[in-house]
Parts: C-alpha cells; structure tokens; sequence
C-alpha cells in the first residue's frame, strides 16, 4: 500500500490490529516452515506503520528473527533488509542502517534488481542527511531520483512510494543546503503526487518541507501556516503519526522562537521531547536538525532563566497527545459534556454510519469516498449528527461511538 488518501484510515486500522499481527508473527516465527510467511508480513506492511507510533525496535526485533530463519537469496529477503535498514536509520542507529543496507546492495546486485538498489541509494542519502553531510545526500538522491525516473510504473512497489520518498528527503536536504529553489521545485512535485490522493497524511509531509523552507528563508507567516496545516492533517487523518508531529512541533518552536514567544517555545519543546520518547528516538540523533534545536534551546534558556525554561519545558512533557496538538494550534479546549446515550433526537441509519466513519478517524472526504456519495452531502451529515447530539467537534462524536461500541 502506498500513501494515499486512505493512508491514514489504514494505519489507525492497523493500530488497533497490532495485537493481532503480533500473535500472527509469533506463530509463523515459532511454526515450522513459517518463517517466510513472516517476512512476507513484515515487509508487506507501510512503513509508516512502525514509524507512525514509534515502533522501530518492535519491527526491528520481527524482521531480526525473520530474516534469521530465512536465509535463501530471494528478493523478499532482498526486500526485508532494506525495510530494516531504513527502521534502523530512522531510529537513529546509523551502524546498523549501514550494515543492513551494504548486505541489502550486495543481494540487489546478485539478483539484478534494479528498483532495490534505487531504494537503497534513497536510503544511502537519507543516511547522509541524518549525518548532516548535505552535499552527499543531495548528489546521492539525485542519482536514485535519475534511476527512477528509467523505471515504469508498474515495476515500482506501491508500498515503497519510492519517488515521493526520494523527493521528501532530497526537498529536506536542499532546503538545509540553502538551495531553495530546488526544494521548492521537490514541494510542488510531491504536491502534485499527492493532489489526485486528496488531503491526507500524504500532503502533510509536503506541507512540512514547505513550512522548513519558508522558515529558513524567514518568512515566518507562511512557515507557522503550512507547518500547523501539516499538524491539521495528522490530527485529522487519524494516523497517531506521532514521528511526523514531533518534527512539526519541533519546527514549530524554532518559528516560535523567531517570534519572541519565549515560553510558549518552551512548552512546545518538551512536548516534541515527549513525543520523541514516545517513539524511541532522540532529536539528538538526527545531525541535520540538532543544530538548530540546539540553537532554539539556547535562546529561550537564557530569555527564561534556567528555572522558568525547565518549569515550561516540564509542563509541555506531560501534556497528553490531544492537549498537546490543541497547544500547537492554538485551539480552545472542548468541555463540552458529552449528552446521554438516550438522547431524544436518535440518528438515522445513514448518521451512524457517518459517526462510525468519523471513529475510525475518515476524513469527510474519505467518509464521501466509501459511502458513495456527495462529499457536500457527508458534511451535511456531520453537521446534524453534532447538532443531534448537542457536540461541538468530531472528537466527540468519536468517543460517544467508542462508548456505545464498549457497551456492545
């Protein structure tokens, strides 16, 4: 599965299986002539379903032990070391990225398959732009972008959505080089992958790189824009892309700090500490972004004083994951009770559906989608289904329809 309008229905789906998908793992791994099965399941999942919640060291420890009882020379496996080498750098731990990588190159090459050594270059260059060393990430992804561009279609993986990828890191790479223009023309190239897919979990990793160009080239205005429209998609797609958000709250800091707002910054850097714990990662660990979090931090310590940065810094630790996004956004909190269950305006058949979709975390577009129907007509529906039920926001809507599923 590749990133689509969908994606994130799919990765919160995907949450609430995990128990299931473990059980499944852990039989194939301990059953006789499963282990492929296994493989097969590890590398057949989004990538973003280990990064989304942090899941690094869970897919790691599968595709270890997987990989470990299959030791033929196939593509599948060819295909495993290259998932695992990209958890490995996005936990931060580069040694073992490379390791991975150089055995996935050595099998590629055995093999002649082409499409794996382009994806194994993007990751030669995500590793370089985790190192800091921009020049070679941007030679580096450049080459896999002008391999790709020879590959049709139909011989790309969906799941890998390699050219996205390719652009993703080569617009972050730029943008830090200073090279804007090129960043930008990445920007609008992903925009126009992502435009037929709708506004989903794919545009907010766009609107990203957006929001760090118009940072870098200190437009403050558009920055805070594109970055909170990033964080608006995560929150309504219901992906829980906790990784995502924490590099949104990061960037929102650094533009926050530009604008003198010296405590709010604070605050929003213990939250992005706090969602980096949550995924097993350390801002530490990425070279291109350490510096200007460093930077940031220095700033408002000594605006602050030691004491009132460390009281706000802790205040944003412990902020939950909805309060943290309501920070960010500068949105009200709701307080609004919910009604009882027995409310006297009942909804339709058609309203429960809608509801049912919007706990699933679909977007009105994406409810439109499955139901077949006008997207103008899902948000009437929404509209009645929160006046019915005396609600002001889908997050309510989402926690009744929790409740009554509890009741059973």
């Amino acid at each position: 599965m590749g990133i689509s309008d969908q994606h994130g229905y799919w990765l919160a789906r995907l949450g609430r299986e995990q128990p299931n998908l473990r059980a499944a793992m852990e039989f194939c791994l301990t059953e006789p002539g499963e282990a492929e099965t296994a493989l097969r399941l590890a590398v057949t999942l989004p990538r973003l379903s280990w990064r989304a919640r942090g899941l690094f060291s869970e897919g790691r420890r599968w595709l270890d032990r997987a990989l470990a009882q299959t030791t033929a020379p196939t593509a599948l496996r060819a295909r495993a070391l290259m998932v695992n080498s990209q958890l490995a750098f996005w936990q931060g731990d580069t040694a073992a990225g490379m390791r991975l990588l150089d055995q996935t190159e050595e099998l590629a090459r055995h093999l002649d398959a082409s499409v794996v050594l382009a994806y194994a270059a993007f990751l030669r260059g995500l590793a370089a732009l985790h190192a800091d060393d921009l020049a070679v990430a941007i030679e580096t992804l450049s080459r896999a972008w002008t391999t790709l561009s020879g590959v049709p279609d139909r011989d790309l993986d969906p799941g890998l959505d390699l050219r996205f990828n390719v652009l993703l890191t080569l617009g972050s790479a730029a943008a830090l080089a200073g090279d804007y223009e090129r960043a930008s023309a990445c920007v609008q190239e992903m925009l126009a992958i992502v435009e037929p897919r709708g506004e989903g979990l794919d545009r907010s990793f766009a609107l990203r790189v957006g929001a760090l160009i118009a940072w870098l080239r200190g437009d403050l205005r558009q920055a805070t824009e594109q970055n909170l429209e990033c964080l608006r998609l995560k929150q309504t797609c219901g992906s829980d892309d906790r990784y995502g958000m924490a590099l949104c709250l990061e960037l929102l800091a650094w533009i926050t700090a530009d604008q003198q707002r010296h405590q709010r910054v604070a605050i929003l850097l213990g939250a992005a500490n706090a969602l980096w714990s949550d995924v097993g990662a350390s801002i530490a660990s990425y070279r291109h972004l350490v510096g200007h979090h460093d930077a940031c931090e220095r700033q408002i310590r000594d605006a602050l004083g030691d004491a009132a940065f460390a009281d706000a810094f802790g205040n944003g630790q412990s902020l939950a994951l909805d309060d943290m996004l309501t920070y960010a956004l500068e949105e009200r909190r709701d307080t609004t009770p919910p009604p009882r269950e027995d409310a006297s305006a009942p909804l339709t058949r058609r309203e429960q559906q809608v509801a049912e979709l919007i706990a699933d975390g679909l977007s009105n577009k994406e409810i439109a989608a499955r139901l077949v129907i006008a997207r103008r007509t899902a948000e009437g529906h929404v509209e009645r289904i929160l006046q019915k039920l005396g609600f002001t926001s889908r997050a309510q809507i989402a926690a009744w329809v929790t409740v009554r599923r509890n009741r059973g």
